[in-house]
């Protein structure tokens, strides 16, 4: 599979880097003072390429294979070079505070200091490269690598990159198991397992369950009506296509049937990513498992247990479909449906995905901690 991508690190899928300029901002408790204002800089046009990799026909009628993607930068269709600075949260030193958070002054004072003498700041500046898929050093990422006991988690890489290690491994994405559709046509491509579970343990009860298509291949026969349902490795949870026909499944994510259209001439059914992506039990009760813990205003969902800690939170690009709490707190913010809806076009007939627009923003929680200075 090859399709083109726009890499972001707030706005994924549209590129541009938000710049959050730091002489306006102040974290008070869980407040800003004032409002942070937020700067379109540049956008990074990549080529993506997919294959499948340890491929395994299995007697039960599924398969079970590897997936390895591939990111080719183009830089002629970019706006920006790989050489650009950025200035961001420093995601290291956040993600260390955030998992420590709620542990004993024993552990909590040490990082405390190897925060100082490393000379961590809130704010910092890499390149784009480094931010995206080189990665880049850092002590304190160190420090917990060669010394597991004490960072009390499994520590994944020896740098920080939100891509990095991710281009042409065959691990990262990890096991799919899915149904070839031989015993029932309208069960091809659907996942039974992932990483040899039915479940992950990333999110509570129904949230949690490993369902629906791998995201590249849907059963054949598709209606408006019809629930389509797409898991995502990256959010390390299952995804609901279509609202109207969910009442007897699980409606913890929805796509909602939006348009009949057409793409280079074929006909499909468009639907989109509706709020229920972002509930956090606000529309729906049974959506509170989306909240992973921590719930905050309605508009975002909690992936830090699927990213190793660091306290993300993954939204609409410019905070679409959020309560306005967010948008009050930022200058530059607008969200335009027109251009950040994530959506999916299906031609009915096959089921082939005919156009994809998988629009994220991922943001970062910056909270206080009395123990760290």
């Amino acid at each position: 599979m090859v399709r083109d991508m726009l890499l972001e690190l707030n706005d994924s899928c549209e590129q541009y880097e938000m710049n959050a300029n730091k002489t306006k901002t102040m974290v008070i408790g869980r407040k800003i003072k004032k409002s942070s204002h937020c700067v379109r800089i540049c956008f990074h046009y990549y080529r993506e390429f997919h294959e499948k990799v340890n491929i395994t026909w299995n007697e039960n009628h599924t398969i079970s294979y590897k997936q390895i993607k591939r990111w080719y930068f183009d830089e002629e269709k970019s706006n920006g070079t790989l050489k650009d600075n950025i200035t961001t949260l420093n995601v290291v030193a956040l993600s260390a505070t955030s998992v420590s958070r709620y542990r004993s002054a024993f552990v909590l004072v040490p990082l405390s200091g190897a925060l100082r003498m490393t000379g961590q700041k809130i704010w910092i500046t890499k390149t784009t490269g480094e931010l995206l898929f080189e990665g880049y050093s850092d002590p304190i990422l160190t420090m917990a690598v060669k010394m597991p006991h004490l960072a009390q988690a499994k520590i994944p890489a020896d740098k920080f990159g939100w891509f990095y290690q991710r281009n042409g491994s065959a691990d990262y994405e990890g096991m799919y198991n899915m149904e070839t559709g031989a015993e029932d046509i309208s069960h091809v491509g659907q996942l039974q397992q992932w990483n040899y579970d039915n479940r992950t343990d990333f999110y509570e009860a129904e949230c949690g369950l490993v369902n629906g298509s791998a995201g590249e291949l849907f059963p054949p026969g598709q209606t408006r009506d019809k629930p389509v349902q797409m898991f995502s490795s990256d959010l390390c949870r299952q995804v609901w296509v279509n609202l109207e026909a969910l009442d007897h499944v699980t409606k913890s994510i929805s796509f909602e049937y939006s348009e009949d259209t057409e793409v280079e001439g074929i006909p499909g059914y468009r639907f989109v990513l509706g709020k229920r992506l972002v509930d956090n039990g606000t529309l729906d009760g049974d959506n509170w498992c989306n909240c992973g813990g921590q719930c905050v205003p309605q508009g975002v969902l909690n992936v830090s247990s699927c990213r190793h800690g660091a306290p993300a939170f993954v939204s609409y690009p410019h905070f679409l479909d959020a309560d306005p709490y967010y948008t009050r707190l930022l200058n530059g913010v607008r969200p335009d449906a027109s251009k950040h809806r994530f959506y999916l076009t299906l031609e009915p007939t096959t089921g082939i995905p005919l156009d994809v627009a998988a629009r994220l923003q991922i943001n970062l929680l910056l909270q206080p901690s009395s123990h760290i200075a």
